[in-house]
């Protein structure tokens, strides 16, 4: 019965709550804001493969410089991680960081975080390799409006890490032409 109750929870949590209603407000969001389409601040992807050292680049390079990025609680409301940002900036609260992590995974509510479910939003999950013929010119706006959104939020550029975006290169390179590609 408990593992029912979990797995309910589960769906409404993360199918419901962020990709209808939060994907939605913060959609509605962008649409009435003044968010530059085309944000010059480019947005720094770490892509490669698993097990590399990815995790502790991206935790180094945040420890060091001002870079926005997805921390658990974004990642927690995937469907409005700028919101999140606006609302409680928890990238301004980080703690310095133990440099710790399980398979890429941080404790820490405000420790950096792949955000797996975020890019769900856009890209489909099977098959992970994802070509621009695969991805709708809609989802590819609304890639660029969430992250450039998202970004609005930093003084700085932003930094993310998600290797499964190794896959996703050219809809992403084509959605957010001022990407930088850390491999």
């Amino acid at each position: 019965m408990k593992k029912i109750i979990r797995v309910t929870f589960n769906f409404f949590y993360k199918t419901l709550l962020n990709n209808l209603i939060l994907h939605k407000i913060e959609n509605l969001l962008i649409k009435s804001s003044n968010v530059d389409k085309k944000n010059n601040k480019p947005i720094i992807f770490i892509i490669g493969a698993g097990r590399t050292g990815s995790t502790l680049l991206y935790q180094s390079l945040i420890q060091l410089y001002d870079f926005g990025y997805f921390s658990n609680l974004h990642c927690a409301f995937y469907g409005s991680a700028g919101l999140v940002e606006k609302i409680f900036h928890p990238t301004k609260y980080k703690k310095k960081s133990n440099f710790k992590s399980k398979y890429g995974r941080t404790n820490s509510i405000t420790s950096p975080c792949e955000c797996g479910n975020y890019w769900y939003q856009f890209f489909r999950k099977n098959p992970p390799y994802v070509d621009l013929d695969d991805i709708s010119t809609k989802k590819l706006d609304e890639l660029s409006n969430s992250l450039n959104y998202f970004s609005s939020s930093f003084k700085n550029p932003v930094i993310i890490k998600n290797l499964y975006n190794s896959l996703r290169l050219l809809p992403i390179a084509k959605a957010l032409p001022n990407s930088i590609f850390i491999i």
